[in-house]
């Protein structure tokens, strides 16, 4: 794959990694002295030295293209204050700083898709069978479940957030049902809560619940464990995967929070690996193999309204990868994305149960609308009065958060019904703005869309404890430590110490902002597709269509939750490259 340079090229390295070095610890404003530059010099130049030495064409091509993306993210990312909510113009400057990312990208990350592409984790002598992998899963599970066991103990009833509440009284029929909170996810609930009325606590049939949760959590990370080691990961790396779930402050808090997120994200890390599976064997699935892909994907079109199109897009590209395959796929792949549609739209109506509210889907057309609006963009007069109708412009002006949707679609004088009954006239007043509104509307995209993306950028990530709400206190739903006895504990506070720690260090603290987890998923992406083809984008396309959804409807701009099957990912994407045989050295 590398080739010999000669002294000419040589000395373009020295010069470039010069440059690049000065230029990178003014960008990211790194304290620079001697001890530091040098080495940081160093790496560099034998960076671009080797890059230069690189002659395999798709590796060269999407190192390119990764570290353009990549370049434009922090780019648009530096022009963005959190704190002010405004993102300033952009000047030759800019363009200048995005090309040298680039190249200190292109130089870097050639690097490590060389080192992925060149090399394997050797195999184990011992071959495992089935009763060997049941043992690892079984232990692994057990582990998982009596490490994150405390933070329920800790935190009795379990975490319970605004949205938590909303779920929680929809599952003790007290609030009708709407599947803005997914039905399925409800019903789950339910007959948890109602145990808790029969034994008139509450917080007993929420515990209950959180517990479930928690063993669903820990066996699907287990199990997720069981297929790395399938994948010929040797048994130190899978107990370092583990050691990864326990020791990542965010798993024990997530596996007891009660948020539909938390199995949906179980749930599409393990539809991940299933679609692995299927890409190692040239697809082909046994019957029980299947069945598993196809339960997963119902789970995760009924747990979050996303994932039928997630689902959806896994299924055509199967289908176009494997058309060998067509007629066993293409039935029970038809059958389910008509059931599911029938499902959550005559069979809910006609049970009562409400459509999520079409807001909920644009919410990022609605944040470049209302900027246009408190920016006094071009808006003519039917567009206006199509806006007014919505939300009168005094308050957009008033409420608008360049951050969040919310203050909008949530507004007490938001027009739900008409916005209902008028969805292709949204549209087209939308596209309509955009010509004359460009400028406006880019900003307001990145703005409302910047944590999921740009590395660096940050929001709150954990929910401690009950939301003190209306209906947590009528309900008589209170956090608890079982362990201290008491409400407010030492031992609470010592896990935000140790997440605090957490978030100080380098790299780790990376790992609580999402724009950092999707970029290190399409590194991995990328150095799978290098050394074992195209198809190997599969397995990584339930991640992408969940960040592209979420690009194209996200009502805040940065929600770990929303990201959190990205999290669970990570020691996966950081080892399914270096497994199976090495590729050939030309494309």
């Amino acid at each position: 794959m590398a080739a010999k340079i000669k002294a000419p090229v040589n000395a373009a390295a020295v010069l470039l990694s010069y440059f690049l070095t000065c230029f990178i610890f003014s960008f990211f404003n790194v304290e620079s002295n001697f001890a530091v530059f040098i080495p940081t010099a160093a790496v560099i130049f034998a960076a671009a030295r080797r890059t230069f030495a690189l002659r395999c064409k798709r590796l060269l091509l999407l190192s390119y293209v990764y570290s353009v993306l990549l370049s434009l993210s922090f780019v648009l990312g530096s022009k963005i204050d959190i704190a002010e909510k405004t993102m300033a113009s952009f000047g030759a400057e800019d363009a200048a700083d995005f090309v040298m990312l680039s190249a200190f990208f292109f130089f870097t990350v050639s690097c490590i898709l060389d080192l992925a592409a060149g090399h394997a984790f050797a195999k184990g002598r011992r071959v495992w069978g089935k009763r060997d992998y049941r043992i690892l899963w079984a232990s692994s599970s057990l582990l998982l479940f009596l490490c994150w066991l405390p933070a329920l103990l800790v935190y009795y009833p379990g975490n319970i957030s605004g949205d938590s509440v909303a779920c929680i009284i929809r599952a003790l029929g007290k609030a009708r049902l709407s599947n803005q909170q997914p039905v399925f996810y409800i019903i789950l609930m339910r007959p948890f809560m109602l145990l808790g009325k029969y034994f008139k606590d509450i917080d007993f049939g929420i515990s209950c619940f959180a517990f479930f949760q928690l063993a669903v959590v820990s066996v699907s990370a287990g199990y997720a464990l069981c297929r790395l080691k399938k994948a010929l990961v040797p048994l130190w790396a899978v107990l370092a995967a583990e050691a990864y779930f326990i020791f990542y402050p965010v798993f024990s808090m997530y596996s007891v929070t009660l948020w539909k997120d938390v199995p949906f994200s179980a749930f599409l890390l393990l539809y991940s690996l299933d679609i692995y599976a299927l890409v190692e064997n040239g697809g082909r699935m046994g019957r029980g193999e299947f069945i598993r892909f196809m339960a997963f994907s119902l789970i995760l079109c009924f747990l979050r309204n996303n994932g039928f199109i997630i689902v959806a897009a896994v299924m055509a590209a199967v289908l176009i990868a494997y058309r060998q395959y067509f007629k066993r796929f293409a039935p029970a792949f038809l059958a389910l994305l008509i059931f599911v549609p029938i499902i959550q739209g005559p069979v809910y109506s006609s049970c009562g149960v409400l459509k999520s509210p079409f807001a909920e889907s644009v919410a990022v057309p609605l944040q470049q609308m209302a900027r246009t609006v408190k920016k006094d963009g071009n808006i003519t007069v039917g567009q206006k009065a199509f806006l007014n109708r919505l939300l009168d412009e005094k308050t957009v002006r008033e409420v608008y958060n360049p951050l969040t949707a919310d203050n909008i679609k949530f507004n007490k004088n938001f027009d739900n019904e008409f916005l209902e009954n008028n969805k292709a006239k949204f549209f087209k007043t939308w596209a309509g703005m955009f010509p004359h509104n460009v400028k406006e509307y880019i900003k307001a995209y990145c703005l409302e869309t910047v944590g999921y993306w740009h590395i660096g950028t940050e929001n709150w990530v954990v929910f401690e404890g009950t939301a003190d709400v209306r209906d947590t206190r009528e309900n008589s739903i209170a956090s608890y430590d079982l362990l201290s006895g008491k409400a407010g504990t030492d031992l609470r506070e010592a896990w935000r110490c140790y997440y605090g720690w957490w978030g100080t260090q380098p790299v780790l603290s990376d790992m609580l902002g999402i724009g950092f987890l999707f970029w290190s998923a399409m590194l991995s992406a990328s150095a799978l597709i290098i050394k074992k083809g195209v198809r190997y984008l599969l397995p990584y396309l339930p991640l992408v269509m969940l960040w592209a959804t979420l690009m194209a409807a996200v009502p805040t701009f940065c929600e770990y939750r929303y990201m959190f099957a990205f999290a669970l990912f990570l020691p996966f994407g950081v080892m399914l490259p270096f497994t199976g045989r090495q590729p050939a050295r030309k494309l």
